[in-house]
């Protein structure tokens, strides 16, 4: 059940197409994923229409206790900067590789089959074992975007609420959530504080993208330019994403 108070950088309620698109939601995430990401399920959902239908609304979320494997350690993305010193034990640059081949591939292989996960470090609990990374789990699949189109071209089709905003099928939006989530708020922040250059930070992350990235996709994220989310816009304005173009770090690295 969410809190209806401003945290960070939105008001935490839930609206009822999130409560009934989360259980149709994870089944699809189910079909498309392989045992590289861990899904927290949201497996049921309810709201009481009244008002906005935001004020009384709760999602059932599936747990990780019972399926980590011995000696997994889970630890919540928004932690995850402040643990780095004790996590990062060698070479930061191996630790750096192991984390962008963990993250990258899988969030890649669901954005070229139609789904944008919301990939910043609130919605991510990596997991490690000796500190070494080892799969990622993900939970909140309300803020993600659909491309329809893709979908139908990987075989799947998913019926939505209705007036539900996940889905698009304008690909700069499409992109621009997980662009913005995984590589500028969640992979940008652990650059920031790794013991590592920047600029040979974001040399091992692109050469990952090289890797599994491909087409348009590719030259999306690597452009000279990447949409940034404005925040204190977005508050002003008090409706939907605003994004402002700033310097992609993924361009070209020396």
């Amino acid at each position: 059940m969410s809190l209806d108070i401003q945290v960070t950088s939105t008001r935490r309620s839930i609206s009822t197409a999130s409560t009934r698109n989360g259980p149709a939601l994870s089944r699809l995430l189910h079909q498309l994923t392989d045992d590289r990401l861990l899904l927290m399920a949201e497996t049921a959902g309810a709201a009481v229409p009244l008002g906005t239908g935001r004020d009384l609304s709760a999602i059932r979320r599936e747990g990780l206790g019972h399926r980590l494997h011995p000696g997994e350690r889970v630890i919540p993305g928004g932690a995850l900067p402040h643990l780095l010193h004790e996590l990062v034990t060698g070479d930061p640059r191996d630790w750096l590789h192991a984390y962008g081949q963990m993250v990258i591939p899988p969030l890649m292989k669901l954005t070229a089959q139609g789904i944008a996960l919301e990939a910043h470090l609130q919605n991510c609990l990596p997991t490690f074992i000796d500190g070494r990374p080892h799969r990622l789990a993900l939970r909140d699949f309300a803020g993600l975007r659909l491309h329809p189109p893709r979908l139908a071209a990987a075989g799947h089709t998913i019926n939505l609420w209705p007036g539900s905003v996940v889905a698009t099928t304008d690909l700069d939006t499409f992109r621009a959530k997980i662009g913005y989530t995984l590589f500028q708020a969640h992979l940008g922040e652990l650059v920031l504080h790794l013991p590592l250059d920047e600029t040979d930070a974001w040399r091992i992350i692109r050469g990952i993208v090289d890797e599994h990235v491909t087409g348009d996709d590719h030259t999306a994220f690597t452009a000279p330019a990447v949409p940034h989310k404005a925040l204190v816009r977005m508050r002003l304005a008090g409706d939907g994403d605003i994004y402002v173009p700033v310097r992609n770090p993924l361009h070209a690295p020396a």
